[in-house]
Order: C-alpha cells, then sequence, then structure tokens
C-alpha cells in the first residue's frame, strides 16, 4: 500500500527527495504525468538524434507528425510527497518505440517499455503506480538553514508637535477617536523621537524579539527619520532592522525602491541580511494586481532578499521568501493557507515567515469594522501554533495602535503583552 502523508501539516514538513526522470522515444510525441508528488524540476536536457529541433515541454517532448527522430528527455527534480498515491502516467503517439526510466537516487524505480498501439487505451495511456516508500528511500535533500527569527511591524508614522515631525501626525488627542482602543504607556509620541525609539528597541528586546521592520511609504520623510533614529540606538548590538514597501504605482516603480533601498540602506550596521544580501519586506497591495512576468521582472537580478506578503504558492518560487500580514486574525483560514505556502517553501527551499496576531480592533477608524478579541492571549497562542512550520516570525504589530494589534506597553495592559510575546519566543526557539 505504501507510505501516505494525509494531513496538511505533515506535508508542509515533509522532505523533498532526488528524482530523476529519462523519456527515449521515437515517437512523434509523448509525455509523462505525475501524480502524488510535487516536483520542481532543475534542469532539463534534451537530446535528439541529428539536426531535428524538438520542443520540450516540461515532461513532454513534441516532433512534428510522423516524424521518427529519435529523442530523450532528462528531468533532474526535487520531489516532495502530496499525501495521494504515487502515480506516473505515460501517454504517447502509435508509432515507434518509448522507454520511460525514473531513479530516486540512485535506484531505478520505474523501466517501462512500450512499442506500438495499446488496444483499448486512448493515447496508449499506461499508468504505474509506485510505493511511496521507494520514492523516500532516497536520501532526502538538505534544506537551507535561516536561521530562527522573531521580528515585529515597527509604524513610524506618528508624530507631535514637540518632536521631530512638529506637528500631529496620525493621532491627535484633541480629536475624537483619533488612534485607537488603548492609550501608549509612553503617551502620544514621536516616533522619530532618540529617546522614544531607544525604549521601543529595548522593550522588544526583554520580548525575546530580534529586529524591527519599518513601515515605509515612498517619499514619506518622518518615516526616514525614525528610520535613522532606529539604526543609530541598535548600534553595537545584535537587533536588526529591515523595512516593509507599502506601496508601489507598478512593477517599475516597486523595483526602484527596492534597488534604492538595497543601495541606500543595505550596508549599513545592523540591518537585516540573508547571505550578505538586505532584507526587504513587500506588503501585498504591492503585488497583487502584479502578472508572474512582471513580478519576475521586480526580482531579475535583484541585490536585495525580497520577502512578499501573499497567501498564493504560485508566487512563492518568484521571490525569496513569503509572509501573511494579517492572515492570522482568522485563524483556521490562515492555517490552511499557510501549510499550502509551506509545502511550496519547503519544495522551493524558500524562507517561510509566520505572523502571530494579539488581537485586532479597527472599530475606531473603519465602518464596518473587524473586531478579533484577545481573549486573555488565547487567541494569540493559537496564532503561534500556526508558526511552529515556520523559519521566522512576525509578530504584527508592535505599535498599529489604530488597528488594535500593538503590544507595545499600554496603559490598559501594560507589560502582558510583551510577557506573552517572550514566553511564546521562548517556546518556538524550542527552549523548555
Amino acid at each position: 500500500m505504501g507510505l501516505l502523508l494525509h494531513s496538511g501539516a505533515a506535508l508542509a514538513q515533509s522532505a523533498v527527495h532526488p528524482l530523476t526522470l529519462l523519456l527515449e522515444s521515437d515517437a512523434d510525441w509523448a509525455q509523462v504525468d505525475v501524480h502524488g508528488l510535487q516536483l520542481r524540476i532543475l534542469k532539463r536536457e534534451l537530446s535528439v538524434a541529428g539536426d531535428a529541433a524538438v520542443p520540450a515541454l516540461g515532461l513532454a517532448v513534441r516532433k512534428l507528425a510522423g516524424d521518427p527522430t529519435p529523442v530523450s528527455l532528462r528531468a533532474t527534480c526535487e520531489a516532495m510527497a502530496t499525501g495521494d498515491a504515487v502515480e506516473f502516467v505515460l501517454t504517447r503517439a502509435d508509432v515507434g518505440k518509448t522507454r520511460l526510466r525514473i531513479w530516486a537516487g540512485s535506484k531505478v524505480i520505474v523501466d517501462a517499455r512500450q512499442e506500438g498501439p495499446l488496444p483499448g487505451r486512448p493515447q496508449n495511456r499506461q499508468t504505474i503506480a509506485v510505493d511511496l516508500a521507494k520514492v523516500l528511500a532516497a536520501p532526502p535533500l538538505p534544506r537551507r538553514d535561516y536561521g530562527k527569527r522573531a521580528l515585529a511591524f515597527l509604524y513610524g508614522w506618528y508624530g507631535t508637535p514637540q518632536g521631530p515631525a512638529g506637528s500631529w501626525q496620525h493621532w491627535d488627542p484633541a480629536v475624537r477617536n483619533h488612534a485607537g482602543r488603548d492609550t501608549p504607556q509612553l503617551g502620544w509620541y514621536d516616533a522619530a523621537d532618540p529617546a522614544i525609539v531607544a525604549q521601543q528597541v529595548a522593550w522588544a528586546r526583554e520580548a525575546g524579539l530580534d529586529g524591527f521592520v519599518l513601515s515605509w511609504w515612498p517619499g514619506d520623510a518622518h518615516e526616514a527619520q525614525v528610520l535613522e533614529a532606529l539604526l543609530k540606538v541598535v548600534r553595537g548590538t545584535d537587533f536588526t532592522v529591515s523595512v516593509y514597501v507599502e506601496d508601489a504605482k507598478d512593477a517599475g516603480h516597486l523595483r526602484t525602491q527596492l534597488l534604492e533601498l538595497a543601495q541606500k540602506y543595505g550596508s549599513r550596521d545592523n540591518w537585516l541580511r540573508v547571505d550578505g544580501k538586505p532584507v526587504l519586506f513587500v506588503y501585498g497591495r504591492t503585488v497583487n494586481d502584479l502578472s508572474l512576468p512582471a513580478m519576475q521582472s521586480v526580482m531579475r537580478d535583484m541585490p536585495a532578499f525580497v520577502v512578499v506578503d501573499t497567501v498564493h504558492p504560485v508566487m512563492v518560487p518568484t521571490f525569496d521568501g513569503s509572509h501573511t500580514y494579517v492572515g492570522a486574525a482568522f485563524p483556521e483560514r490562515y492555517h490552511q493557507q499557510f501549510e499550502g505556502l509551506a509545502a511550496k517553501a519547503r519544495l522551493y527551499d524558500k524562507l517561510l515567515c509566520a505572523t502571530v496576531l494579539p488581537g485586532y480592533d479597527d472599530s475606531h477608524v473603519r465602518t464596518p469594522a473587524l473586531v478579533v478579541r484577545r481573549d486573555d492571549g488565547r487567541f494569540f497562542e493559537r496564532a503561534w501554533a500556526t508558526a511552529s512550520l515556520a523559519d521566522w516570525v512576525i509578530v504584527s504589530t508592535w505599535n498599529e495602535w489604530h488597528e488594535g494589534s500593538e503590544i507595545e506597553p499600554s496603559l490598559e495592559y501594560g507589560r502582558a503583552w510583551l510577557d506573552r510575546t517572550r514566553e511564546f519566543v521562548r517556546r518556538w526557539r524550542g527552549a523548555p
């Protein structure tokens, strides 16, 4: 019967194994379809006798009708079980000879030969069932270790008349419902005030966080001040900094922003990096309407390590990593979506970030409102359960007071959410 993986969580954590397919045929067309495995084709090698030009499409070869030219297609792949029975389906034209061989690592697990029409089988269809255990017998491929990082989204758009902003920005105590339901323990502060930044960093470190990801809007001079203050405060520590690109007009504008940010800030002390590349996060609104070719154009020769906000596994191979900003507000749906992202990230060896949300309440700024009760930390705990599949975790958020998702100390909660975050980070890192 073979070994089957039935849960999404098992799929998301399953190993990736080497697989090689060799299709040899002098039929004018032949192809292989694969069920029960997700395949990542690393390399295709097409060999053709003589000077004939033969296109290879995935795991298929096509020639002109009746062309008997011998062709071989070798595909070097990485494979991951989906939980369904493993089957290789060979179809081909009626004429000529065809042979399919498949190796799991160095061991042959399929060797099928066909010649001429197969009675009663349209397109000479042959389904070859393979015990999954034979695929898994090949030693699994090592997965890249991105380290375990716990970050938080930081908002720098708050300003006061007494602070660097010189005016009220994003809140004003004289205006009803100007902020959110909770009140910062630091008061209505200016986010570029070095003393405020220093206190926020100190608290974040107490909470077990490794860095901040600062919300970034193109051309916002105040947020640029916040970033400079943040980089100055963390210098000499191991606390890291990145930014969250929130808006772009089109693919060209997004690419320009990423290149400029990488050039201007990427070499600064304490910038978050992977393999020497500065890490930049991208919010979903900047990519949701882009075609796949447009996304690929953004990433072409990109000197930054780009982590995109998405729930769509199809986007995972294009970028360096993925996350979902507020998906955790809907735990069951988010967990299901996250398993799909995790499986794709594992197959393509990409960074996977989970977001964890303490709660959410935008009733002071939006109608209709979305309210997710904090439930004395129980909602937060459910969010961290999904994070067990992730390389990194991002707390959403440190201080988005308008949407009531902050963990920064408040008059209402004191340090309770710092303490809860520290405990969940500790568990996530595997501490007893």
